[in-house]
């Protein structure tokens, strides 16, 4: 696998950058402090050693390490397995250009994972690639080296580690080669191409983290509520806002009522949300009288009774319920 022949030249290749940056007099004196800027940091991300020996005190850089992320030392090991297997799954030597494209990470970040992986450090931090990059976090430095100061990696595996540990502000240098000087992926192709690894990699990240995790550590299960909203109470909802509500003086229509009165039986009134007193005449039509007609006497204000209301929806169900119905001229 190709990250997997990369991480074990990593050491040897920062080995070699001091002495590159010494020699080659064609850098600027711009490149020759970012380059030492990175050593600064790569320094600082081993911890200040080669790791897996003894510090100037004697004491175990591992057991350092290990301390500083608490005591279950048996979750980091299986993390640390588990993270190894999972990139050597979806690491590949080649892409297709038609489909994929390379995205750059700086050398030391996969270093400092590479050590993290083997057990002699600690986990790397978010992705940085501000060593490859200008103050403007987009223009790439003069005089870096490919295998080097930079490596590529497939949008699977990139993903992967960009749910596993985040990034900074700086720009993604995604190209179609692994050279960080070639023009840059454009935005509609990247979105086509991140597509689908970024959700396969939030999906194998989460699964790699209910293996890891011990059982007490996982969160708790939120318990299930269920609302009762249907497409039908979504749709009852919003005909009765846009057509009944709107008309307060009148009676919502017989067939709005018909699909909603599980939400207003007996058709209520928007206003105070009491029912409208529906009789029948003497040609066996209905007649309505509002509560909204007379504000001001409230005595004669009546409610639908149990037998009313199930006579009323029993004429809504065999389609006799029609507001406002003409009557019949003989």
């Amino acid at each position: 696998m190709m990250m997997m022949e990369e991480t074990a030249e990593v050491g040897a290749a920062n080995g070699g950058r001091a002495a590159r940056a010494e020699a080659g007099g064609g850098r600027s004196a711009t490149a020759a402090r970012n380059n030492n800027s990175r050593n600064l940091q790569e320094q600082a991300a081993a911890g200040g050693g080669s790791g897996g020996g003894t510090n100037g005190d004697g004491e175990d850089e591992l057991g350092a390490g290990r301390a500083s992320y608490g005591d279950d030392l048996d979750t980091l090991d299986r993390r640390r397995t588990e993270e190894l297997r999972l990139i050597g799954e979806f690491d590949s030597a080649n892409i297709n250009p038609r489909r994929e494209c390379w995205f750059i990470v700086d050398t030391k970040w996969l270093q400092t994972w590479a050590k993290f992986v083997r057990g002699e450090g600690p986990p790397p931090g978010r992705i940085s690639n501000k060593g490859l990059v200008k103050d403007d976090l987009k223009t790439p430095v003069d005089g870096l080296v490919s295998r080097v100061d930079y490596r590529g990696v497939n949008p699977a595996v990139w993903f992967l580690y960009l749910e596993m540990y985040g990034k900074d502000s700086a720009q993604d240098l995604c190209r179609y080669v692994i050279d960080l000087y070639e023009a840059e992926v454009p935005l509609k192709y990247r979105r086509e191409i991140c597509e689908e690894p970024m959700r396969r990699a939030q999906v194998e990240v989460q699964k790699m983290r209910w293996r890891v995790e011990p059982e007490e550590a996982r969160p708790p299960d939120k318990p299930q509520l269920c609302c009762c909203i249907t497409e039908r109470v979504i749709d009852c909802v919003f005909m009765s806002l846009f057509t009944c509500c709107s008309k307060w003086r009148r009676r919502c229509p017989w067939w709005l009522c018909c699909c909603c009165n599980a939400i207003c039986p007996g058709r209520t009134s928007a206003a105070g949300g009491r029912y409208s007193r529906v009789t029948t005449g003497e040609d066996g039509e209905e007649d309505q009288d509002s509560d909204l007609d007379d504000d001001d006497d409230d005595d004669d204000d009546v409610d639908f009774g149990a037998r009313e209301e199930e006579e009323y929806l029993y004429r809504l169900r065999r389609g006799r319920g029609r507001a406002g119905a003409p009557k019949s001229s003989g």
